[in-house]
């Protein structure tokens, strides 16, 4: 009797949760984040406590999303969390910096705090608009996010920044389309992340969002929800690393098909050391993501969320 009074009330419901997102930021901004900034620490272990705090206010949100049938996402996607782990470590064992550029495609409205709620120490790049939002301006500070290119004064200023950030430990956060994807799959991947990337001397670490039809689309306006639960899930890539130093044999191959299969299916920690340009990259890795996504969308369109396998990056 529950489940159809949530479905009738369910544009209401997602009206409460952006409601909530942006009340709760303006919250654990203005009150909270200050407290933990007092503690002892430096400026990335402080950085890093709010970022913690605002990872469980996004798992908040997508268990709410969840409870009230509207997507099948349930923080956190642990598998995602343990990859970069691995690509964290795996970085530092090659003797680049413990950081790793994190990119995605962008189908929905929430990517950002889907993935942020499985590993929320990531520094994001928000529109101005967004960034500069009153309850969420010392939100984003304190987490050490940055406004878009426009305010540092154009993307070089911008890319030079996160090049810093990357190289001093902070993982970064991208999405490559700039802009949202349609619904066929994504729209080609713009090369500045692999760029910057490369000149941080930091692993590319993909991962490929997989959402059903409707749900929280660009161009769609929030109020305009699915009729029922719908699919989303997060699924961890093999990781791509910058070639290492002169002269170790082999490093610079393009991985083989059988290198490229997905690490929650295969468990492999195997790596992708190599020495692409920015593009070939970015076509590397378009390829990676859209590959992924339509093995797994015939699946998909004949199931509902219920029927998910758990590979899907759905905390089950």
């Amino acid at each position: 009797m529950f489940s159809p009074f949530l479905r009738a009330l369910r544009t209401p419901f997602v009206g409460v949760a952006y409601l909530s997102f942006a009340l709760g930021g303006g919250i654990l901004g203005t009150f909270l984040m200050p407290c933990l900034h007092l503690w002892p620490g430096s400026k990335l272990e402080k950085q890093r406590r709010c970022q913690a705090l605002t990872g469980l206010g996004f798992r908040l949100f997508h268990w709410y999303l969840h409870v009230i049938g509207v997507m099948s996402y349930r923080p956190p996607a642990l598998e995602v969390a343990r990859q970069i782990e691995r690509a964290l470590t795996q970085s530092t064992e090659r003797g680049h910096p413990r950081a790793v550029m994190v990119v995605a495609n962008h189908p929905t409205l929430v990517d950002t705090t889907a993935i942020m709620a499985s590993y929320p120490y990531l520094v994001v790049v928000a529109k101005s608009s967004v960034f500069h939002f009153p309850l969420l301006r010392l939100l984003f500070r304190f987490c050490g996010h940055t406004a878009a290119s426009a305010d540092l004064g154009g993307e070089a200023v911008l890319a030079d920044q996160l090049i810093e950030r990357l190289k001093n430990g902070e993982s970064v956060l991208l999405f490559p389309e700039s802009t949202r994807s349609p619904d066929g799959g994504p729209r080609p991947f713009r090369r500045g992340p692999f760029e910057i990337a490369l000149r941080a001397g930091v692993p590319i670490q993909p991962i490929a969002v997989d959402s059903g039809p409707g749900l929280l689309k660009g161009g769609l306006a929030w109020y305009n929800v699915p009729p029922r639960v719908t699919h989303y899930g997060l699924c961890a890539l093999q990781p791509h690393f910058p070639a290492r130093k002169a002269s170790e044999p082999g490093e610079n191959s393009l991985p083989t098909p059988e290198g490229r299969e997905n690490v929650e299916q295969s468990g492999s920690n195997q790596s992708t050391p190599h020495s692409h340009s920015g593009r070939q990259l970015a076509q590397l890795v378009f390829d990676q993501i859209s590959s992924e996504l339509h093995k797994r969308r015939p699946v998909l369109g004949q199931s509902s969320a219920e029927q998910v396998p758990a590979s899907s990056g759905s905390n089950k």
